[in-house]
């Protein structure tokens, strides 16, 4: 069957952030000097441990329960994780600073992504699958917008959006319903073996696991890539 539409994942697939960077430390500082504001002398230490903490279970229940865990849930359980009580007008502070860090300095592009998107895009219709964590579908957006890319896509589907999360089938046919193609006219390209590559086969697409990082595995992929632009000789001979 021919291909038509082409899904990306987002991150260490088009776009590489690093553990820390700037921005994130210039927003938790932001959302320390609110606690401090509010009376919660929160040491930066404690901070950094309950957010850690949030990130592995939004991790956990995307990746095995494929399901998500919003940031608008995320900032009140780290509330209570820091052991203070909840109130909605300290959640409403919180989570502007959670949210937009990336904006400050926003992650950049992998190698050869804007040229592949523009090639790509001539010929298929591009969605992209992104599961969020602390950076909503409308920050992503953004980010996106501000780089030159988000021309390129058709339908954007975020976890946060959506309340579901890769590998969860739906979040696959969500996108593929708003394309208006079968999943056997569709290819999907990420990193992650079990949440692209595994999602993308279990709902019907062909997959393509873009493994720059020489992580280990033999995941049942349709193709594997190392760079970026390998993807036009393969839209070239259409994927066959």
């Amino acid at each position: 069957m021919v291909i038509k539409a082409v899904t990306f994942d987002l991150w260490r697939t088009l776009f590489i952030e690093s553990a820390r960077n700037a921005s994130v430390d210039y927003a938790d500082a932001q959302m320390l000097a609110i606690l401090n504001r509010r009376g919660f002398p929160i040491r930066a230490e404690a901070l950094q441990a309950a957010l850690a903490a949030c990130r592995s279970l939004a991790f956990e229940r995307q990746k095995v329960q494929g399901i998500d865990f919003v940031p608008e849930d995320q900032v009140p359980w780290i509330i209570d994780y820091l052991g203070l009580p909840v109130t909605a007008q300290l959640a409403d502070e919180l989570l502007e600073p959670y949210t937009t860090s990336l904006l400050i300095n926003p992650p950049d592009l992998i190698d050869g992504a804007s040229e592949v998107l523009a090639e790509l895009a001539r010929n298929y219709q591009l969605a992209l699958i992104c599961n969020t964590g602390r950076s909503p579908g409308n920050t992503v957006r953004e980010i996106m917008r501000r780089h030159g890319i988000l021309q390129y896509f058709a339908v954007t589907a975020f976890s946060n959006e959506l309340g579901v999360a890769k590998p969860n089938p739906r979040i696959f046919s969500h996108v593929l319903t708003a394309l208006g193609v079968a999943p056997a006219e569709a290819v999907h390209i990420g990193d992650d073996p079990d949440t692209d590559v595994g999602g993308a086969k279990r709902s019907g697409l062909k997959a393509v696991w873009f493994n720059p990082y020489a992580t280990p595995g033999d995941p049942d992929c349709d193709f594997r890539i190392a760079g970026l632009r390998e993807m036009l000789p393969l839209a070239a001979r259409r994927f066959a």
